[in-house]
């Protein structure tokens, strides 16, 4: 099963009480073969900050604007 790609889908809004720890949480999972698609669906909190703090290429992160 290693030669299989996972894809994480992650939606936040104004989640950045718990993002850094989710994320990490994905990052140190024993399988390593996956991307983690995190869509931050127009927080005005820290979310975008939290995120800029992981520097994985597994992590693609897209911000739209509310309920786009």
């Amino acid at each position: 099963m290693s030669d299989k790609l996972l894809s994480i889908v992650l939606p936040v809004d104004n989640g950045d009480k718990f993002l850094k720890e989710t994320i990490a949480s994905i990052m140190h999972q024993s399988f390593s073969n996956f991307s983690l698609i995190i869509i931050d669906d127009g927080s005005t909190d820290n979310t975008e900050k939290v995120i800029k703090t992981f520097c994985d290429e597994r992590i693609l992160s897209y911000k739209i604007e509310h309920g786009e």
